[in-house]
Order: structure tokens, then sequence, then C-alpha cells
């Protein structure tokens, strides 16, 4: 199995500060300001939040990581003292590897999107102007072939192919990061 996915740059679309948070022990990460220079204050902990505004991040050792017996995950928000955001993590189920967007305030599973299994990989987080975020796999150590997402609707998994994935991802994770408190 890989070690997972790392996250290289995070591009905010959208006219407000993102607020990301990681509780992992590990790959918490540092996020740039705009003009690529971290400081002290862009070093992802378990207790502190770290804004990036509008524009495009440089990123280093930001992992997504492990759910790890429910102990590791990353919360954005556009309100810190809200509660409603994304919880992000990677799990395996069933053979496959995914990335699990969570309801932050209320635990659902809103998507889970399939990522490589047996090889590390590289992508970019996208902030949309839509206000949801995405995570778009760029690189493998192998060659990168097109992951099929699967959006929960309440119900039933349904398949999407990758073109209409981020399309039917986008409403949902933009209910979750702006429902209110």
């Amino acid at each position: 199995m890989g070690n997972g996915g790392k996250v290289d740059w995070l591009y905010n679309n959208a006219k407000r500060y993102i607020y990301v948070k990681s509780v992992d022990p590990h790959n918490n990460g540092k996020i740039a300001g705009t003009d690529g220079t971290f400081r002290s204050n862009g070093e992802l902990t378990t207790t502190e939040w770290v804004g990036a505004d509008p524009g495009a991040h440089r990123c280093e050792s930001f992992g997504i990581p492990w759910y790890g017996q429910g102990k590791k995950w990353k919360i954005f928000t556009f309100d810190p003292k809200s509660m409603t955001g994304v919880k992000v993590y990677q799990a395996g189920m069933n053979g496959k590897n995914y990335i699990y967007y969570e309801n932050w305030k209320t635990g659902q599973t809103l998507i889970k999107q399939e990522v490589p299994l047996e090889e590390d990989y590289r992508c970019k987080l996208f902030v949309t102007s839509e206000e949801a975020i995405r995570f778009e796999v760029v690189s493998t150590h192998k060659q990168a072939v097109p992951f099929e997402t699967l959006i929960w609707n309440g119900l039933v998994w349904v398949e999407h192919q990758r073109e209409d994935a981020v399309e039917a991802m986008v409403p949902i994770l933009v209910a979750a990061m702006t429902a209110a408190a």
C-alpha cells in the first residue's frame, strides 16, 4: 500500500480566506503566503487554524491523512467558530483507497473520491469560487489514470465519470462549507 497523497499547491478561488487545521501527528504540513514565503503562522497544527487568502499557495509536507482509527484528518472552513466545514481524510475500503469528505458538524459522509491505493500520489487542492473544496490527482509514481468519484446522494452511491464528478461535487460541498451553525 502507498503512503498516500501530498498536496503541492492550494488554489483559493473563493473571495475570502479558507482556514485549515490538521489533526495528524505527522503530515501536518505548511502553507505559504501568496508571495511563496513560508511563515511561522503557516505551519498546520492540531490547535491553531491557518488561513489562506485568495490566490495560489505552495504547500510543503501537506499530507492527506490516513484516518488512523478516527484519530487523523484535516478540517477546512471559512469560519472556524461556526463548526461548519468539511473534514477530510483517506481510508481504504473493499481493496480501494478513497479521500472522504465529511460534514464537520454532523459527521455525515458527503463524498468519497477514489485515489491510488498501491502508490503515493501528488495533488492540487482547489477552493472553488462557489466555496467548495476538491483535490485533483496530478501525478503518481506510475502513470496516472482517471479515477471515478462516488457521490453520496443520501440513499445510494452513484458513480460519475471524472469529468462529471467535479460538477456533482461542488453543490454538496458548498452546502457543508457554508451551512448555518
